[in-house]
């Protein structure tokens, strides 16, 4: 994780919101998309929000999520380069 992240079910999120989006939404999503990946049961998630900025994490090391699927959402509204 970077250090300007956080788990959402360190706040609370996974029952009230996190878990309903992904049995009631998401997998039939992932179903569709990817059905040899097992995108029709999805059993968990971790899901957490993450800020970047230009001189914040500059040294972000190479890594891979290991999951079936990943969903990015960008919930920023202004862009550059």
């Amino acid at each position: 994780m970077n250090n300007y992240g956080i788990l959402l079910n360190e706040l609370g999120f996974d029952e009230g919101l996190i878990n309903p989006l992904r049995a009631n939404y998401l997998q039939d999503i992932a179903r569709l998309l990817f059905p040899d990946w097992g995108g029709g049961h999805l059993d968990s998630q971790r899901a957490f929000t993450v800020t970047y900025r230009m001189q914040q994490d500059k040294n972000l090391d190479y890594h891979f999520d290991d999951s079936e699927v990943t969903l990015n959402v960008c919930l920023g509204k202004q862009f550059e380069e």
